[in-house]
């Protein structure tokens, strides 16, 4: 985890049901590298902090909605 709040994929220190913005983002930004210009915008998105957005952090996310 790189310690980003989850529900908060936008960086913004606002926190919304995980369901409604981080999964959005998450799925918007799909494929998302450290190498992208807007990286530092949507970081949060990479759950498991291996500098790319994929179907892991994904998946994390989908496993916090369900155990809510």
């Amino acid at each position: 985890m790189t310690g980003a709040t989850i529900g908060d994929a936008e960086g913004n220190e606002r926190q919304a049901h995980p369901a409604y913005v981080t999964v959005e983002v998450t799925a918007a930004h799909y494929g998302m590298t450290q190498q992208h210009p807007e990286w530092s915008k949507f970081k949060s998105a990479d759950v498991d902090g291996d500098g790319k957005i994929d179907i892991v952090d994904l998946a994390a996310i989908a496993k916090i909605i369900i155990e809510v």
